[in-house]
């Protein structure tokens, strides 16, 4: 029988660098993504804990997102709190102002589902827009898929990273 955990290039797998990775992926749910991660060896474990990591290549990040049910809810979720999330993301995707003591909004961020910005203001998370990503696109609101990496971006096509690349691969 093969075993499904070994790991794909033994040579290039930093077995420290993965152990934090996995520990802050499932403390944080983010984690930065360095060349000495067996990504795909990565991808295999969390999938078996029901996650997936995704690579966010324009951040340098890897993400956590659950691929749980959304009728599996645990604490500290409850209806009415998801409910005011869900409305929390909408109003943020439409440019929306929220306080930091917004009923939830602590929870959000504590849980790093958003952000608190250069400016002070609350943002969604780079966790959010991959996690929410068909919630945040449906309020039609300043967020767009990126049309190089398919990710999530606001107030425009193209993330600055991606334009960046596009235009170093156009000037050849």
């Amino acid at each position: 029988m093969e075993d499904n955990f070994q790991i794909q290039n033994k040579e290039t797998c930093n077995k420290d660098a993965l152990r934090n990775t996995i520990q802050n992926l499932l403390s944080k749910g983010v984690s930065e993504f360095t060349s000495d991660i067996d990504i795909v060896y990565l991808q295999k474990l969390m999938h078996y804990l029901n996650f997936e990591s995704v690579v966010l290549p324009h951040k340098k990040l890897i993400v956590l997102k659950d691929l749980a049910h959304d009728e599996d809810i645990s604490y500290p979720w409850t209806e009415k709190n998801i409910s005011q999330a869900h409305s929390i993301f909408v109003k943020l995707a439409h440019g929306g102002i929220i306080k930091k003591d917004v009923p939830v909004a602590d929870l959000l961020i504590s849980k790093n589902w958003l952000d608190i910005g250069s400016d002070g203001e609350v943002e969604l998370s780079e966790r959010a827009l991959v996690q929410f990503s068909d919630v945040i696109l449906a309020a039609n609101g300043l967020y767009k898929k990126c049309q190089v990496c398919g990710f999530l971006c606001k107030n425009k096509n193209l993330h600055s990273e991606c334009e960046a690349i596009l235009s170093k691969s156009q000037h050849k």
